[in-house]
């Protein structure tokens, strides 16, 4: 079996983490569609369809070079999981050219109206380029169109928690009875070995509590003066959503690498725990540990100044280094670059900006990261995670006028082509792609 560590995070109070089950509702079955139903026991519905092309990784594998190939052309997933954790998971493989026939549970089943008030344009989202079917998992009917979307699927998302998992039937061992070619992948709020954990009720902030992120939230919450901050973002699920695409794909190599071989029946597993995941993505903000002043940025640092208040967001924001913060452009809309510690990043957005010659006339150096005690060369500076002290001020606002002489979109597109992190904020509504046309 394929053993991946796992996720954890926050999501609005009330939402389920992408593991549709608190106590027993997960018996009900996977998400809904938003109305978008053909019936309780097996109808389907394709909602949008998104270019195919040759299949790589599925369960014909072309193996002749060929240009503009998806790589999980050919490969079908099956998706069994309400709210967000796993159908996120299930999208990201759709985006890579996989087939996903999503289970949806029937509209007057235990929770189905409650989910279908949850966020609709994000659940409409969730399920473009998807094969909706609905079915009751717990009937014969359903049962027997499940078996037979399993024998013929090369992944199995499951969703939801080892108890429920194991009462639907859709566990390791039933699904590899069925098809021993199988990945299947889990994604339980908790580890299934947490012996205190493992059984509670995996809501997003559930997880985000458990996990301890409300008291870790980073460096400008602490320097805000918040001792705890809730987070509406689904975190647990997001983290998860990643991990669990990146260990199906190395399943999914590794099955491929025996078939090869002449190899069959491996029986693949892994389990990514929402909040494991969340951990290895976030645990670096309640990480605590000493080191000298000179590694230490000036965010840290100023945890340990005296002030007679917590500092506003703008004095926070000035305490980031240039290259990784928020700056607005002529259109009053934000943009974040990320291109602290990377050289390259650096230069080209410098590039970009049009300001070398500025920076040149401040003269920040070169920075020796890495260079030995007896160096003499400094360790902030360009190529260093922290610009310095001396440069910080000065090059922060050079880098803002430039920011101010564009639009955010179009420094979005200048950076994309210099190959240099950054994007333009954005709404939620403006994130998800549009809904796809009905009738």
């Amino acid at each position: 079996a394929v053993s991946v560590p796992s996720a954890n995070a926050g999501s609005p109070s009330g939402v389920m983490a992408g593991h549709g089950d608190g106590s027993d509702s997960a018996d009900d079955a996977p998400a809904q569609d938003q109305g978008q139903r053909d019936g309780a026991a097996g109808g389907q519905r394709m909602r949008c369809e998104r270019p195919r092309h040759t299949p790589v990784l599925g369960s014909h594998v072309h193996r002749e070079p060929l240009l503009n190939v998806l790589p999980f052309h050919g490969l079908h997933v099956l998706e069994i999981g309400s709210y967000l954790a796993a159908p996120l998971a299930c999208t990201h493989l759709s985006d890579l050219g996989a087939k996903v026939t999503s289970v949806q549970r029937p509209a007057g089943s235990r929770g189905a109206r409650t989910e279908d008030r949850w966020r609709p344009e994000t659940a409409e989202a969730l399920s473009t380029g998807k094969t909706l079917v609905t079915l009751d998992l717990k009937t014969e009917e359903g049962q027997q169109r499940l078996a037979e979307l399993i024998r013929s699927a090369d992944v199995v998302v499951v969703g939801f928690s080892t108890a429920a998992m194991s009462r639907l039937g859709i566990d390791r061992e039933s699904c590899h009875a069925l098809n021993p070619d199988l990945v299947h992948a889990h994604m339980p709020g908790f580890a299934s070995t947490d012996a205190e954990f493992a059984e509670l009720e995996a809501w997003e902030a559930t997880i985000l509590a458990a996990s301890g992120v409300l008291t870790g939230m980073g460096l400008n919450r602490q320097l805000a003066g918040k001792a705890a901050s809730y987070t509406p973002l689904p975190l647990a699920s997001a983290y998860a959503s990643i991990t669990a695409a990146l260990a199906i794909t190395a399943a999914l190599c590794r099955r491929e690498a025996a078939r090869a071989a002449g190899e069959s029946g491996l029986k693949l597993h892994m389990e990514v725990p929402l909040a494991s995941a969340l951990l290895d993505a976030l645990v670096h903000n309640s990480l605590q540990y000493e080191v000298p002043s000179i590694y230490r940025s000036r965010r840290q640092r100023a945890l340990g100044d005296p002030r007679p208040a917590p500092l506003d967001y703008f004095e926070t924001l000035d305490l980031t280094d240039p290259f990784y913060s928020h700056y607005a452009c002529s259109d009053a809309r934000p943009f974040y670059i990320v291109a602290p510690c990377h050289l390259r990043h650096q230069k080209n957005a410098i590039q970009v900006l049009g300001i070398e010659q500025q920076v040149k006339a401040l003269g920040v150096p070169l920075a020796a990261t890495y260079g030995d005690a007896g160096h003499t060369a400094p360790r902030h500076g360009l190529g260093a995670g922290q610009v310095g002290d001396a440069w910080a001020a000065p090059l922060r606002a050079l880098i803002r006028r430039a920011f101010l002489t564009r639009p955010s979109y179009e420094w979005e597109a200048r950076f994309g082509a210099a190959g240099v992190p950054g994007t333009a904020h954005r709404t939620t509504v403006e994130w998800l792609p549009p809904p796809p046309p009905r009738g």
